[in-house]
């Protein structure tokens, strides 16, 4: 028999505090730099509105030697004043359990994408479907922020498609979790990282260019062992399992990869069961120890998983010795797994 009290899930309330130097992924200082050359001789500006703290300071190009040099010590004194007064923006990497950012990267892997536009320009998306914005989307939005986006789509039968965009610079700290944790799309992740980071318009294209030959290139992907853990593979079983009853009481489960193969084999290599058409499945006693095992790690899943764990304390009782009230909570498992899907 299944024990369910072994099941300890993920709390979605994660601590943000964070305070060491180490954490920084970027600092930028706030402030407009303006050159004005229509103004006397040609100056530079420094402008500095946040809240209620306003700064103005103005470096003459004939007194600080050419306009090149008035810009150069408008940086400088940029960073003096954001010192001095607090006006910088600090984005840091979010400080929380490393089983964590295998599951996120798990589901990225799955329902993830990254974009790098022809201006260069960072989008990372997450994406799924539902009657309403899934928990595991709201989960994300607020570990990294973003913007959630729901579209409706035309046929009655399909759920609603919901999209968590995380864009620009604001996206680093997901980008800086993914790059130590993802394994299907690593590459992707590293290059939209390095783009971020440069202001270089050349090499911002050739990342860009680099992309999109990667997106088609997943057969090529190597597995890293290490991080083919039991939380990486309950986020990519959030993103693309799939959970279904046969005989009443049997489990059965599938995982699909179609674009990365190689992380079905490594997955099948842990857990004895077969791969067919793109897709990782098992059943039965497999099946429980695969759900067992990455059970604590789910999040969208969660409530078929723990049903199916607990219908298979069914399945070593002979049909005709079952009671009333076994067949009663047996029907009531099966439907809570399929009203799960239609959510």
């Amino acid at each position: 028999m299944t024990s369910l009290t072994k099941l300890k899930f993920v709390p979605i309330v994660i601590n943000f505090a964070i305070s060491s130097e180490d954490n920084i992924l970027y600092r930028e200082d706030k402030g407009a730099i303006n050159d004005r050359p229509n103004v006397g001789y040609g100056q530079t500006e420094l402008v500095v509105v946040t809240g209620n703290f306003k700064y103005y300071k103005a470096f003459t190009w004939s007194k600080c030697g050419g306009a090149e040099r008035a810009r150069t010590m408008a940086e400088a004194h940029r960073k003096e004043i954001a010192d001095k007064y607090g006006t910088s923006k600090i984005i840091r990497s979010v400080n929380y359990p490393v089983y964590i950012r295998s599951m996120i990267a798990g589901f990225f892997d799955g329902d993830g994408h990254v974009s790098i536009s022809k201006s260069g320009h960072v989008t990372v998306g997450f994406n799924q479907s539902g009657t309403i914005v899934p928990e595991i989307l709201q989960f994300y939005k607020h570990l990294y922020g973003g913007d959630i986006n729901s579209r409706q789509l035309k046929k009655a039968e399909h759920r609603d498609k919901h999209m968590l965009y995380i864009c620009g610079r604001q996206a680093l700290p997901v980008l800086y979790d993914l790059r130590r944790s993802s394994i299907i799309k690593r590459e992707q992740v590293s290059i939209a990282y390095q783009c971020i980071m440069s202001a270089d318009v050349k090499f911002r294209e050739e990342c860009r260019q680099r992309l999109q030959i990667l997106k088609r290139q997943y057969h090529l992907v190597e597995v890293i062992p290490e991080l083919l853990t039991n939380a990486y593979i309950g986020g990519l079983f959030d993103a693309e399992g799939c959970i279904y009853i046969m005989n009443t009481t049997c489990v059965y489960i599938s995982l699909t990869q179609k674009s990365g193969p190689n992380i079905l084999t490594a997955i099948n290599n842990k857990w004895d069961g077969i791969i067919h058409n793109g897709a990782f499945s098992c059943q039965a006693a497999n099946a429980e120890v695969f759900l067992l095992s990455i059970g604590v790690y789910t999040i969208q899943k969660r409530m078929q998983l723990l049903a199916a764990l607990e219908l298979r304390n069914f399945s070593s009782i002979h049909h005709r010795r079952r009671t009333l009230s076994d067949i009663k909570r047996i029907n009531e498992l099966r439907q809570v797994i399929n009203d799960e899907k239609v959510k």
